[in-house]
């Protein structure tokens, strides 16, 4: 979701936002002057920036110390201005401590001045009934929360984080939960229930969502191992740059592939990454991973939202699930079908290709499916979807073309609109 910037629609600091000039060789009267000057000092000394955006987060250990400041760095890759970040986070609170310092919501700011979005990302264990949680509780003090912002900052976003489940080698299986897919489904539908809760109880104030951190970290692998630190319950490194681009893309929407990072350029967040030992490769991962799970309006040319994944990569055998690449004359195309959560594992797929001008979009075929059957060919084929890498090289004579990829399987969706699945599809831009 877009969110505006100014009741007019121009942004911060455009032409069309400044108010109109005065005339500077005309002397002002002592008395305005010196008012003037206060105000000058004041807003020099206490508010932020011209363009800058103040974001509130409440959260926990989960994304305690890299998440925040991820965020930090990816608004000013996006927008040049860093922004005003203020965190009440702490390992081991919920929502009831944030409830208890939702005075933190008209405090945190100079007067006159809203928050642009708030997080507030819920404890472990109390959208279940562990550890004499009731997630009634939770419901009701999302709800709270929320009516808190949107009484100071009417026009901010309300952000559930939807706290994940423990990777599947935790120890809390099954002493806890049976396995990790039923510990998300009780988080999954506790933030759904509260947001839902909030827009209706707040129907003037229709800015609420849910970070999906528990679903997008299932549909990684299955809850891979590389995202968790030794525990099997905390994020590592790498779990919250991904939290970190959840929550941009819950304030700003879009897709993060789009900001073209450039590990040759020194800013802020490419500096934190290679001291974090991120390369270019895991931070495409990440990216994908991410864009991947926008809703459909906001991926180029969504496929059926199954348990199924095309993930590419040139010349590198770290594929992601980004939608737009670009490759020469003799890179190497590594290709990879997957089903995460495993449902469609002992099944074949084929990934398809066409050749079109780069600008030109395929012509769909049917739902789901954005190849022209009679323009397709095959590019690759897999007997089962246990991640086993096909390999293609690209062939000479093709510059200004777009290679378009797809992959089908003949698992079933589930569903009556789509009776076999489908991949997002991908364009690989030929230089």
């Amino acid at each position: 979701m877009g969110r505006q910037r100014s009741p007019d629609g121009a942004k911060r600091g455009s032409a069309e936002y400044l108010p109109p000039p005065f005339d500077m060789n005309r002397p002002l009267p002592p008395n305005i002057a010196a008012a003037v000057l206060a105000v000058i000092l004041s807003v020099l000394g206490t508010a932020p920036a011209l363009g800058q955006d103040n974001i509130l987060i409440y959260g926990n250990s989960i994304i305690e110390g890299r998440t925040p400041l991820y965020l930090s760095d990816l608004i000013v890759e996006a927008t040049g201005v860093a922004p005003h970040l203020v965190t009440h986070i702490a390992p081991d609170l919920d929502t009831a401590d944030y409830v208890a310092n939702a005075g933190l919501i008209a405090s945190g700011l100079p007067p006159g001045q809203k928050w642009d979005a708030m997080i507030v990302q819920g404890g472990t264990f109390e959208t279940t009934t562990q550890f004499g949680y009731n997630p009634a509780d939770f419901h009701d003090n999302m709800i709270e929360l929320a009516g808190k912002l949107y009484v100071h900052s009417p026009q901010g976003v309300f952000l559930g984080h939807e706290t994940g489940a423990d990777h599947p080698n935790s120890n809390r299986y099954p002493a806890l939960f049976p396995d990790a897919a039923a510990w998300l489904a009780l988080s999954q539908v506790a933030y759904e229930a509260a947001n839902q809760s909030i827009l209706s109880t707040y129907p003037s104030n229709p800015k609420s969502q849910i970070i999906r951190q528990g679903t997008v970290f299932a549909n990684t692998a299955g809850y891979p191992g590389n995202l968790f630190t030794n525990d099997d319950h905390h994020h590592n490194k790498r779990g919250q740059i991904l939290d970190a681009l959840l929550h941009y893309q819950g304030i700003y929407g879009g897709r993060l592939c789009d900001l073209n990072v450039n590990f040759s350029h020194s800013t802020p967040l490419v500096n934190r990454l290679v001291a974090d030992s991120i390369t270019p490769q895991a931070w495409d991962r990440l990216v994908g991973f991410a864009d991947r799970s926008l809703s459909r309006v906001d991926r180029l040319l969504p496929g059926t939202d199954s348990d199924f994944q095309l993930r590419v990569g040139v010349n590198t055998s770290v594929e992601n699930l980004c939608t737009d690449f670009v490759a020469a004359s003799g890179d190497t195309l590594n290709l990879e079908c997957v089903s995460p959560l495993g449902s469609a594992t002992i099944h074949v797929a084929i990934v398809h290709q066409q050749l079109l001008p780069s600008g030109v979009l395929p012509a769909a075929s049917y739902p789901g499916f954005h190849l022209d059957l009679s323009q397709m060919s095959t590019l690759a084929a897999f007997s089962n979807l246990n991640g086993a890498l096909a390999t293609s090289t690209i062939p000479g004579g093709l510059s200004g073309s777009t290679i378009w990829l797809q992959a089908s399987s003949r698992a079933s969706s589930g569903s009556a609109t789509y009776p076999t699945i489908f991949s997002d599809a991908k364009r690989i831009k030929i230089q």
